[in-house]
């Protein structure tokens, strides 16, 4: 039987998931015929190792339904982190699996629209799909790997050994069939990247590069693993970073004036948010007509809200709206008029 290298993060995410769901450790030990100092060393991460399917039992056993079972794998990876080194990944195994077999993705129609196209071009069955898939290909034709116990590996779980790391897949057609139904609302990332890997295997594209256009394309439809959408964000923020502008108001090696110029964007920023709270839609409108303003004539726009409106914000709010009333009926007033073209300057 399979097992999971135990670490201090696994035990701490289901001892967190256990007092969350309320559920007493004697009855986890109970689940798996365990004793409570058993449960008591995992959630310590005081053991060497786990039977994988004690460790799938133990989450089931916390779980009501399915729904909470799917519940309970998201808790459990979003409780630590998906970051880890290749070195680093055999003592995350549970993670990867957890990640790939059991954490459940909306299936996009794209993407059945997507696998029912390329099957068609192949002229394919799922039945076909399928015996392709189980055979494990290039697995099995893996010059790097020791072949001598690979009948008795597992299927569709990650296995690490003597430095490799590979999956053995085993999908029924009636499964494939399954997730090509309309009504079918989820799969795990792992059957439909292997679904889609294969299709591109059987169209004779290279392995590596078959792998690299599955990936591609679940990415673009935003089917991702829960790691994956750690990169995103993690990339996402790094590009902020570097393009944040206004976070280099307190850089002490930029001018005096363009830190100036900085400082007052991000108040002027953290005013719009602060008003926005309060009345986000009517922020959304006035922003975006500033925005059209400003690409329009940068200049005049520029010149009419660094207007000093200080004198008026003591006014009745009645006069404030005949003082608006009146600078629209300017706008419309002046944009009639025709004069002589003078030479561009500033206002």
């Amino acid at each position: 039987m399979p097992k999971y290298t135990v670490t201090k993060n696994m035990g701490s995410a289901l001892k967190n998931l256990r007092q969350y769901r309320k559920v007493k450790a004697v009855d986890l030990a109970k689940a798996i015929n365990k004793t409570g100092a058993y449960i008591s060393k995992l959630e310590k991460g005081e053991l060497n190792t786990i039977d994988c399917d004690d460790f799938i039992q133990i989450i089931r056993t916390m779980s009501q339904s399915k729904e909470e079972f799917a519940e309970a794998i998201d808790t459990l990876l979003k409780d630590t982190s998906m970051e880890f080194s290749e070195e680093e990944k055999q003592n995350e195994e549970w993670k990867l699996n957890l990640d790939y077999f059991y954490r459940v993705i909306p299936i996009k129609d794209e993407y059945r629209s997507l696998v029912k196209t390329k099957m068609e071009e192949l002229n394919i069955s799922s039945t076909q799909l399928s015996n392709y898939i189980n055979s494990n290909f290039d697995i099995y034709n893996d010059d790097t790997l020791n072949k001598s116990n690979l009948d008795k590996v597992p299927r569709n779980q990650w296995i690490f050994n003597e430095g490799n790391s590979y999956v053995l897949m085993e999908i029924p057609a009636d499964k494939i069939d399954k997730i090509l139904e309309p009504d079918s609302k989820y799969s795990c990332y792992g059957d439909m990247f292997c679904i889609l890997m294969s299709l591109y295997r059987l169209s004779k594209l290279e392995k590596e590069k078959a792998y690299l256009q599955a990936h591609n394309d679940l990415e673009s439809m935003q089917i991702l693993t829960l790691r994956d959408t750690e990169n995103v964000m993690q990339a996402y923020g790094e590009e902020q970073k570097m393009h944040d502008l206004l976070s280099q108001r307190n850089n002490a090696n930029l001018p005096m004036e363009n830190r100036k110029l900085l400082t007052a964007l991000n108040d002027f920023v953290q005013h719009i948010y602060s008003f926005s709270v309060f009345n986000i839609n009517y922020a959304n409108e006035k922003i975006a007509t500033l925005n059209t303003s400003l690409d329009a004539d940068p200049v005049m726009a520029l010149k009419l809200i660094g207007t000093d409106i200080i004198p008026l914000k003591d006014k009745p709010t009645a006069l404030k709206k005949e003082f608006f009333n009146a600078v629209e009926d300017l706008i419309q007033e002046y944009s009639t008029r025709v004069v002589d073209e003078e030479p561009p300057e500033l206002l």
